[in-house]
């Protein structure tokens, strides 16, 4: 039996490539949905977007981990109305168990692990309400922020044609051996 690989470990539970690809499916799909047309998967699928990805699952599963320890639990009830309150599973505004099955089949998941999943998020989000609700911005920096949002400014711009300063400008290989020699090589990571 071959062991499938793991990307991280969290308080001895891994992070396997198939729950990151599964994620990262999710996410792109997610980008696919928000920006129509405008979805280029090449601009926004890079190494950082991939490695901020892999940071927010070992956060959600640090976080679980924490639930999970102070026995943060979620009703059987609750789960059932977070559901049923999903509008992908509705039909005319009442949930459809059908249409439930339809999604999770075109997510490639099945109730049990949905169901699981969300049950640890509701969890999860216990843990996080009340440091969100105890947090308190100063007055002052509220006041600063509401002025920020709320303040116009006059903007007026100019603009340098780099054509119009071209004949000015003279740059010798040695110039070019000085610059790289102060920046490249100081800048790259040591051979």
């Amino acid at each position: 039996m071959r062991k499938e690989p793991e990307l991280a470990t969290v308080a001895g539970q891994p992070i396997s490539r198939a729950e990151f690809d599964q994620a990262h499916r999710n996410q792109l799909e997610q980008f696919r949905q928000r920006l129509g047309a405008q979805f280029d998967p090449a601009v926004i699928d890079t190494p950082a977007m991939r490695e901020s990805l892999l940071n927010q699952l070992i956060n959600q599963r640090l976080l679980a981990n924490v639930a999970v320890d102070n026995r943060f639990t979620v009703s059987d009830e609750t789960l059932r109305n977070t559901i049923a309150a999903i509008p992908e599973v509705q039909d005319n505004g009442r949930f459809s168990p059908e249409r439930y099955r339809q999604v999770l089949a075109a997510q490639g998941m099945s109730p049990t692990s949905f169901e699981a999943g969300l049950r640890r998020d509701l969890a999860v989000a216990r843990v996080l309400e009340p440091v969100g609700q105890s947090s308190r911005a100063p007055a002052e920096v509220v006041a600063s922020l509401e002025t920020a949002l709320t303040q116009q400014r006059t903007v007026q711009l100019r603009r340098f044609a780099a054509a119009d300063y071209r004949s000015q400008v003279s740059v010798t290989p040695a110039d070019i051996q000085a610059w790289c020699n102060t920046w490249c090589w100081t800048r790259l990571p040591p051979p």
